[in-house]
């Protein structure tokens, strides 16, 4: 899995281990339920389905941004 071969890449360079128990992953709604399935096994990674925040701010941005620059 190309994902996969992303991370280990990047382990590898930086000599930090990704933590896979506190990663998760979102999908786009154009990804289909069997490819999330395989990526989500690939990576042994849970997935994301509400608008989840990192450090207070929402981890996705809409097509607007009127909603992100509330949280400035």
């Amino acid at each position: 899995m190309e994902v996969g071969r992303i991370l280990t890449d990047y382990e590898k360079a930086s000599g930090q281990k990704i933590n896979v128990s506190k990663c998760s992953i979102t999908f786009s709604s154009k990804v289909s339920g069997e490819m999330r399935q395989n990526i989500l096994a690939g990576l042994c990674m849970n997935e994301v389905r509400d608008q989840a925040k990192y450090l207070g701010l929402p981890s996705h941005i809409g097509r607007t941004k009127k909603e992100f620059s509330r949280y400035i």
